[in-house]
């Protein structure tokens, strides 16, 4: 796929969303609350069961159609912010691969589980790996 292409069509051709129909259909339950599956984006990608978009920006748009637009916001927000930690402590994530690219899922798969039990054990992010 060119990198000229648009995110929502990239998005359609991706393994990711011929694969998203298998999501779990069911919620998890997280601190008493059920939490259904789903995905974050950003309006210009299609609204589907799994994938959670913004509003498009417009005058028209109501108080509450605002405010989800800015909680929306905030959480992509914290997951961006997440990325980077994750990216700080495992520099092999930032840069193109030595290993033969069939092991990337199981390097990433890695990393976010070592970094899980970073989070979970307080270990601290230094600011100079960013």
């Amino acid at each position: 796929m060119p990198g000229s292409a648009h995110d929502a069509n990239a998005l359609r051709q991706s393994n990711l969303f011929n694969n998203a129909q298998s999501f779990p259909k069911r919620a998890v339950q997280i601190e008493g609350q059920d939490v259904d599956f789903f995905l974050l984006g950003v309006p210009a990608y299609p609204l589907m069961s799994w994938l959670m978009k913004g509003y498009l920006q417009s005058p028209r748009l109501t108080p509450q159609e605002e405010s989800f637009n800015v909680y929306l916001s905030s959480a992509r927000t914290t997951i961006e912010i997440a990325f980077g930690r994750l990216k700080s402590r495992f520099r092999v994530l930032l840069k193109r691969s030595d290993f033969h690219f069939t092991f990337t899922p199981y390097v990433v798969a890695t990393c976010c589980a070592l970094h899980n039990f970073c989070e979970m054990e307080k270990e601290h992010v230094n600011p100079r790996w960013a």
